[in-house]
């Protein structure tokens, strides 16, 4: 998972890890690489982290890139981000499936703009209000064209995040923006708190809670939708 939010430092670290690495490593690392040569699969993969509760290696295979410790300084990076989109491309030959947080998008001067181009399912996340849509659609018109001009606007979809209260009704979001959604994850601070804040969990509440199950629910969307979009690809790949 790369953490490509340059609003602010990592959350991962900040919430499931509990604060318990430095958050040092990761794309403060790959920036300083760049500036002196250039991003390649060794300097990405001596950036990264076990994705862990305390980020050391259990045996898992997941890995964290964590985000730029400065966000001030991550607004002055340039062609770190076009490296880095090419880069993690080539990873999936090598059997790893790549998650990007961009987190805010600024519109059409983002530099990050590489890695939305490139990637095969794109996922737009935000409450169903009136004025989380008028900015999605807005950001979304400085990302959609450049990914139908690669063949991949038809992998775009929207997952709504429900307000404590009120918001639009999933068919109203969907034909606002034309697109469709992904899943629905409801209201639950104590369950998201956990992510986001550090606080303890139990077994249970991470198995049995219907937060979690719409967190399953999504990501078996997005595999079914990546395999989707890789075959259409293959078979575009095929008859060139």
């Amino acid at each position: 998972m790369v953490e490509a939010d340059i609003s602010k430092p990592s959350s991962v670290i900040a919430g499931y890890m509990q604060c318990q690495i430095s958050g040092k490593r990761g794309l403060s690392t790959l920036a300083e690489i760049s500036a002196m040569s250039s991003v390649d699969r060794e300097s990405i993969l001596g950036s990264c982290v076990p994705l862990t509760s305390t980020g050391e290696d259990e045996g898992t295979e997941n890995l964290l890139l964590p985000a730029i410790s400065n966000p001030e300084a991550g607004h002055g990076i340039t062609t770190m981000w076009g490296e880095l989109a090419e880069e993690l491309t080539a990873f999936e030959a090598s059997g790893y499936d790549v998650i990007v947080d961009l987190g805010r998008w600024t519109g059409n001067k983002d530099r990050r703009i590489a890695l939305a181009e490139r990637s095969d399912v794109m996922l737009y996340g935000l409450q169903p209000t009136f004025s989380a849509l008028a900015a999605l659609d807005y950001g979304k018109k400085s990302i959609e064209p450049l990914r139908d001009a690669v063949g991949r606007g038809d992998s775009s979809s929207a997952v709504l995040y429900q307000p404590a209260v009120g918001g639009s009704s999933t068919r109203e979001v969907k034909k606002f923006l034309n697109m469709g959604i992904s899943g629905e994850i409801p209201f639950a601070p104590k369950q998201a708190a956990v992510f986001s804040q550090g606080e303890p969990s139990s077994k249970r509440m991470m198995m049995r809670d219907s937060y979690m199950s719409a967190i399953r629910a999504l990501r078996a969307k997005i595999f079914k939708d990546l395999d989707k979009t890789r075959e259409l690809i293959q078979e575009e790949s095929d008859a060139g």
